[in-house]
């Protein structure tokens, strides 16, 4: 990981979390369902890093304690991440090598990835889930999903897409994590943070020649293995090889 790139960004999100950003969201629905990835056949994928990886947010604090973006431990205490994909059926991905002799990845369009932040509760609360889906002319719209809990039953109705006109949500809640009750309150992220992170920080970032092209951070060539136990229960859950 680009460590200094990642601070960079977190640090011009501390800044001014308000900044204005392009519809990086066209394309996504503006809400799905909350159980959207079981319905359409998600598969998880395992990353190549284990703990919380991506930034959460601008000003996290637990128990009005300030965290270090960086503490994967402190985060994962509280917070988990699960990684999906799906490709659309009758599509597979492309692997080719470029010039330099770099494995490259061509996506076909419509293919989606997604990033489930979850409370560590019993059961788990979704915090938010993040959806990037590669468009036709060859770019990925990304958008952050956040749930509209039932006031009767506190279930999640259906997931809303962060529109980029509104100001980014804060966020405070008292859950209670183990035996232990724990404050958590940030400034949730946008959408052109997580585009320049994968841009920045994924370990195939060679495959994205420009940021608008920028696309899945670890579903990449250098998380092949991962990504191919993905492909073979994708082929036994869907009875189509997605890879090639």
């Amino acid at each position: 990981m680009n460590i200094s790139a990642l601070v960079s960004i977190l640090s011009s999100l501390a800044a001014d979390p308000f900044i204005a950003e392009a519809p990086l969201y066209i394309g996504l629905p503006e809400s799905i369902d909350a159980d959207l990835l079981y319905q359409e056949g998600f598969l998880e994928f395992s990353q190549l890093e284990g703990g919380m990886r991506a930034p959460l947010g601008a000003g996290v604090e637990f128990n009005g304690e300030r965290i270090d973006p960086h503490n994967r431990e402190a985060l994962s205490v509280v917070f988990s991440e699960v990684h999906f994909a799906n490709v659309p059926g009758g599509t597979r991905i492309r692997a080719k090598n470029d010039s330099q002799g770099q494995e490259v990845w061509s996506y076909p369009e419509g293919t989606r990835v997604a990033h489930k932040i979850s409370i560590k509760t019993r059961p788990e609360k979704l915090f938010e889930l993040r959806m990037i889906q590669k468009r036709a002319d060859g770019t990925w719209a990304f958008g952050t999903y956040i749930p509209r809990i039932s006031e009767t039953t506190g279930a999640p109705l259906k997931l809303s897409l962060i529109q980029s006109s509104e100001r980014q949500p804060y966020f405070e809640a008292t859950n209670q994590i183990g035996e232990t009750n724990v404050s958590i309150s940030l400034t949730r992220i946008r959408s052109t943070t997580c585009q320049r992170c994968h841009a920045a920080t994924s370990p195939s970032s060679h495959q994205y020649p420009t940021l608008a092209e920028t696309g899945p951070c670890g579903f990449v060539p250098a998380n092949r293995e991962n990504v191919l136990k993905w492909s073979d229960g994708f082929a036994q859950k869907h009875g189509a090889v997605p890879f090639e």
